[in-house]
């Protein structure tokens, strides 16, 4: 059986449109996959960083729970060591200051570690976000490459059967028509 040229070329031509589709589609996949993973993983650390904020502000607390108590500690030895009653008059208000003090600091160590924790809290939220906007993309990708190979495809087959001759006994294919429906034997 003797093959023309025009139809090997154009045989030629779509299946190199055919794998030039499957690998576009394909690597949009590939690429989407992987920005979503490296999307996550940036959530997963920034998720990590706020727990150790956390961990770190309830760290601080407890060192400055331990130098208040110290503080207090010296003061109430201060005055003792004095003959001076430490259960009232100025030795209580001035304990009772360094412990208000103290807990002033106590407080801010614990805003800071909440707002460094809801801060990666944000950042990883974003990063969850990116990843599946990511992973959407190669999807919509791989559907474009589809698409336009699939039009490429039809291009050439639209261009093959309209140059083929005419009465032939061939396949051809009416470019006119929307339905695009085959027509044996004309």
């Amino acid at each position: 059986m003797c093959v023309e040229p025009a139809t090997f070329a154009m045989a030629a031509g779509g299946a190199a449109a055919l794998g030039q589709t499957a690998m576009g589609a394909s690597g949009s996949i590939s690429q989407g996959y992987a920005n979503s993973q490296a999307g996550m993983m940036r959530a997963m650390v920034a998720q990590q960083n706020a727990k150790m904020a956390m961990t770190e502000a309830s760290a601080k607390i407890s060192r400055i729970d331990d130098s208040v108590g110290r503080a207090i500690g010296q003061e109430r030895a201060a005055f003792g060591s004095s003959n001076i009653d430490i259960n009232s008059g100025s030795p209580l208000l001035m304990q009772a200051f360094s412990a208000a003090q103290g807990n002033m600091d106590k407080q801010l160590a614990a805003a800071e570690g909440l707002n460094r924790a809801a801060g990666q809290n944000f950042a990883a939220a974003d990063a969850a976000r990116s990843a599946d906007q990511s992973l959407r993309a190669g999807y919509l990708g791989a559907g474009t490459a589809l698409l336009s190979g699939v039009s490429r495809i039809a291009g050439l087959a639209s261009f093959g059967a309209k140059s083929l001759p005419a009465g032939s006994g061939s396949v051809s294919f009416d470019a006119g028509d929307p339905l695009a429906y085959w027509q044996w034997g004309r």
